[in-house]
């Protein structure tokens, strides 16, 4: 039985060490997956953001340096990262992934060479092995409901208090076109110089307008086509009714463009924009409904834009949006709300 046993020990121990090598390669596999699918996200999320491929390279090459495998640094050739369009239009379809002049997503390809020590059969002398490794991100497409405020008081600037704006209301009736300087006005320059980010950024944005006063009203249902955004502000602006100011009932107007089938993207990230000037007028609990909406996987964001803007409630409804508040007196200044808000959206591997 000694002599059995004896014969018999190598043979085990070669099966172990040879168990601890496949494990040891699956490791190798498994750290460079894991390293090359974080570098994708960063890529694509750096296209997104900023549209510079040469940028996004090296945000690929700064993640893969922080996190090396297995000890070992992973580095990519230009040949080794791909910038192309992944479109999908229904829930169902899986995205298909190819060359375009407007790229939205990075693949990936790492080919890193590692010395592994091998127990057996080489007795701890290191082999090389090449663990091929590909994925694809890209950045999630995103519906966009914007809401405005059209209540009176946006015929007001920036920097008069509402209860001392009497310069502005002596000049101007319900029904007359809106004020040069009023926030209405600086709104929809926001919204214009938006519109253009978004039909020249990497991504598909669709966007509805939903604008409310005493009574919600939603001019446009998700589209890619911003015109259309214009229009309708500039048949406001021309013809400008005034009134209270509904959130709440806004909120649920908007909230109906996120959901509706004909024009929603089911696998889009659903946005909701409010900006206001002011305090709600609504008897519903304007938070109340951030946190139904919130519960459904809709982001809100918020803008204040005036110096007498309840921003502690518009505050309060971004924080429980899981969203952020801006306060953005001016185009520019909302511009970089627009930027902060999209490089916010989750990026997905796809491949």
């Amino acid at each position: 039985m000694l002599i059995f046993l004896a014969l018999l020990l190598p043979a085990v121990l070669a099966v172990c060490a040879y168990a601890i090598n496949v494990v040891y390669m699956e490791l190798a596999r498994t750290e460079t997956q894991i390293s090359v699918d974080l570098a994708s996200r960063a890529a694509a999320t750096s296209l997104a953001a900023t549209g510079d491929k040469e940028l996004s390279r090296e945000q690929a090459q700064r993640l893969l340096d922080a996190n090396p495998c297995l000890k070992n640094r992973i580095v990519l050739s230009r040949d080794d990262v791909t910038f192309g369009v992944a479109v999908r239009y229904r829930e169902q379809d899986r995205y298909t992934f190819s060359s375009g002049q407007k790229p939205n997503a990075v693949k990936l390809r790492s080919q890193q060479k590692f010395d592994l020590p091998v127990l057996f059969p080489t007795a701890g002398v290191p082999i090389s092995v090449r663990p091929l490794k590909n994925t694809i991100a890209v950045q999630t497409e995103m519906d966009v409901a914007f809401l405005l405020d059209r209540s009176t008081s946006m015929t007001y600037a920036y920097d008069e208090l509402s209860s001392e704006a009497v310069s502005i209301t002596h000049n101007w009736a319900s029904g007359l076109p809106t004020p040069s300087t009023s926030r209405w006005n600086s709104m929809v320059g926001a919204i214009s110089i938006a519109s253009e980010l978004m039909a020249d950024s990497v991504t598909e944005e669709k966007v509805s307008l939903t604008t409310f006063s005493d009574m919600p009203s939603i001019d446009c249902h998700l589209t890619t086509r911003y015109d259309a955004i214009s229009l309708a502000l500039a048949t406001h602006s021309t013809n400008y009714v005034g009134g209270r100011s509904d959130l709440s009932s806004g909120m649920l107007a908007a909230a109906k463009t996120l959901s509706r089938k004909a024009t929603a993207r089911k696998w889009a990230s659903r946005v909701m924009v409010i900006i206001s000037d002011g305090n709600t007028t609504s008897a519903l609990d304007a938070t109340r409904i951030a946190s139904d909406l919130a519960a459904q996987g809709v982001t809100i964001f918020t803008v204040s834009c005036s110096v007498d803007s309840n921003v502690e409630l518009l505050a309060k409804i971004a924080k429980i949006g899981n969203g952020k508040h801006f306060h953005s007196p001016a185009a520019t200044d909302f511009v970089d709300a627009i930027n902060e808000i999209a490089q916010s959206l989750p990026t997905l591997i796809i491949h």
